[in-house]
């Protein structure tokens, strides 16, 4: 059985700006929300030069966690900054599942997307981070295309 990240709703979802500026700006955290299945600049993800359909667009400083709906043996994903914003962008990505770490490396737009495979054997809390890089946050547009849990 397969289930799409897309389609699933998070437990809890936060997104932190780079800059803070004291007061609430509903607008400028609902450009700055995660999107499903649709690039951060609205259109289709593109990874490799290839339209991604599936997946979940993801802005630094980006948190969401899964409570994950059964039991599951893999996270697979293709993970890369979007093209429309290559080479810019540069984040630090951190999986976790429950409080282990399943994967830390930074993301570049200098760097071709690269699929992601994790071991989520007994895992029940999914969490993704997608952190400040180098840059400020300058075009930290990373997708997560074909995010996926596979029993």
């Amino acid at each position: 059985k397969i289930v799409y990240l897309a389609d699933l709703k998070p437990e809890s979802s936060s997104w932190t700006p780079y800059f803070a500026t004291g007061k609430q700006m509903p607008a400028r955290n609902e450009f700055f929300a995660p999107r499903t299945d649709r690039s951060l600049s609205s259109g289709p993800m593109e990874l490799n030069g290839k339209p991604q359909l599936k997946g979940l667009a993801l802005h630094s400083r980006t948190h969401l966690v899964y409570r994950l709906p059964g039991r599951f043996q893999r996270f697979k994903a293709l993970v890369g900054i979007d093209d429309r914003v290559r080479p810019n962008g540069n984040v630090r990505l951190v999986i976790q599942g429950d409080d282990r770490v399943l994967l830390e490396t930074t993301v570049a737009g200098t760097e071709a997307a690269k699929p992601v495979d994790l071991d989520l054997t007994g895992v029940r809390r999914l969490s993704i981070l997608v952190d400040f890089g180098e840059n400020l946050d300058v075009a930290d547009h990373l997708d997560l295309a074909e995010a996926r849990i596979v029993k």
